[in-house]
């Protein structure tokens, strides 16, 4: 069973602006599934639709067996969804700890356990827990933002350009951080910037295009296309 099917969805900012234009995406049990595209093609606006930030007025978007589509942002989440979205993710004046207390607030039940567990995914928020959000590295940010993510113990993570503004070390290490995410069973949706880094860590990518599936397939497999290399990733 997939964890999540968008089917033949259209959304947008408004009923004229349309940026999604029936898109279809799966993301399966323990994967890491990158989308990319030009500038403008849907790809951040696909994550906020599945999310609740938007609301498509056309297709399916199924969670499990469960229509989400159309619910409010909180109610998905309980259901299983976290967003973490490129900015404004962290709250910059309250302690760590305090940040993955509000991570937590839509779930309430075992919060100071998910926020144990959480600290030992990235045990550097632990060595910095009484520290105010805005004192972090970017990088650390960063993972503090995931880390309030896991506090509704979600099965789908969806990641908005997370290594944007951070160094290629940084970076790097948030990738392997991603990867340790699929490990331990979460299944993840990933926009990104550096879409080549991206898919290498990825198992399968949609490439959007002005709102619609261009092409989809096993990440290897796409980025080995000299094709697509020239036409979405730089050559």
């Amino acid at each position: 069973m997939n964890v999540l099917a968008v089917e033949n969805v259209v959304a947008g900012y408004s009923v004229g602006d349309q940026i999604l234009k029936g898109v279809d995406f799966v993301v399966k049990p323990r994967e890491i599934v990158c989308i990319v595209g030009p500038n403008g093609a849907g790809k951040s606006t696909l994550l906020k639709t599945i999310a609740g930030l938007l609301r498509p007025s056309q297709g399916r978007i199924l969670l499990a067996d469960k229509s989400i589509g159309g619910m409010k942002p909180p109610d998905i989440s309980k259901f299983g969804i976290a967003f973490v979205p490129q900015e404004h993710n962290v709250f910059g004046n309250m302690t760590v700890y305090e940040n993955l207390e509000m991570g937590g607030y839509v779930a309430r039940d075992h919060i100071r356990a998910r926020a144990e567990a959480a600290m030992d995914h990235f045990p550097v928020l632990r060595q910095k827990r009484r520290q105010l959000a805005r004192t972090l590295s970017g990088g650390q940010r960063q993972l503090l933002a995931v880390a309030m993510a896991l506090m509704v113990d979600p099965e789908l993570i969806l990641l908005d350009e997370p290594t944007a503004g951070l160094s290629p070390v940084a970076a790097t290490e948030l990738f392997g951080e991603i990867i340790r995410l699929r490990d331990v069973g979460k299944a993840i949706g990933l926009v990104e910037q550096n879409a080549r880094d991206a898919m290498a860590i990825s198992d399968r990518t949609y490439v959007l295009v002005d709102g619609r599936n261009n092409v989809e397939g096993p990440s290897h497999q796409l980025l080995a296309d000299k094709e697509i290399s020239r036409k979405f990733l730089g050559g």
